[in-house]
């Protein structure tokens, strides 16, 4: 920077200002449920991850793609989290490999997604259990290509806080949980060395449904 302009230099400091303001702002989010308000939220589209990873060949690799299309509601009873409830809605379409022919070919095909005839793949739960502070499993049913099968996801509380930014109260998870494929029917190419173990990863943040605003 010795060498750089005044401009420049004016540049950074003021740029390396306002992170600094920014990042004073945010607080750090309580991670005690029972510090929140019980109530209905809605997932924030930009801040919601789901990443699945499917062995190939026989596990020389791992083949990873998401969905990028989810709408999630929770009911959150931080008192007694097992009485919450939790929908998930994923627009089957919406996989997204990076690869736009080949999603269409996951998306359309009839033992992959089936997406013309289950155009939308689905989670509700049926109950919880905590093992931890933080860290529980939510039971429930995975509804895939027209198929409903039971599901458990390991579950961690990352925490409450108040957005900074539009006074929400926003809330965050990550779940992870692993199924067979094949369960549901979707048995494409599991005879040339695609597994049929799914891992799901998801990270989801939450924010206050807004009937359910009030202090």
């Amino acid at each position: 920077m010795t060498g750089a302009p005044p401009f420049a230099r004016r540049q950074v400091l003021t740029l390396a200002g306002l992170g600094a303001i920014a990042s004073a702002c945010v607080s750090v989010p309580k991670v005690e449920p029972t510090a929140l308000r019980a109530g209905a939220f809605v997932n924030d589209p930009a801040h919601t991850s789901l990443i699945f990873r499917v062995a190939h060949l026989n596990g020389l690799s791992r083949f990873s793609a998401r969905f990028t299309e989810i709408a999630a509601s929770l009911d959150f009873d931080p008192e007694a989290p097992e009485r919450s409830f939790l929908d998930v809605r994923i627009a089957a379409a919406s996989i997204d490999t990076g690869l736009a022919d080949f999603d269409r070919q996951l998306a359309e095909k009839a033992d992959v997604l089936n997406g013309g005839a289950f155009p939308e793949i689905g989670f509700q739960s049926t109950g919880a259990r905590a093992f931890g502070a933080r860290e529980g499993v939510v039971d429930g049913l995975l509804t895939l290509r027209g198929q409903t099968r039971p599901v458990a996801l390991e579950v961690t509380y990352n925490g409450a806080l108040r957005s900074p930014f539009s006074g929400e109260d926003l809330i965050g998870f990550t779940a992870r949980t692993r199924f067979d494929r094949t369960d549901f029917g979707a048995d494409a190419w599991s005879n040339f060395g695609v597994g049929r173990d799914i891992e799901v990863e998801i990270d989801i943040e939450f924010k206050r449904a807004a009937a359910s605003n009030e202090p």
